[in-house]
């Protein structure tokens, strides 16, 4: 079983950034590893967001 990180990249009028999502599904500012079936799950909940694509890295 492997550990990886969860990324948003969301879009707004004045381009894009990359925002690295911890366990409770909150930007932190440093990457954090979880569990990879953690981290598909935390994906599966956040897709759908407007403007905002979700990666498990």
């Amino acid at each position: 079983m492997g550990f990886c990180e969860v990324v948003a990249v969301m879009a707004n009028g004045h381009g894009h950034h990359d925002v690295s999502l911890g366990r409770l599904s909150k930007p932190v500012n440093k990457a954090r590893f979880m569990p990879m079936a953690r981290a598909h799950e935390l994906a599966r909940k956040l897709q759908g967001l407007a403007n905002t694509n979700i990666s498990v890295i």
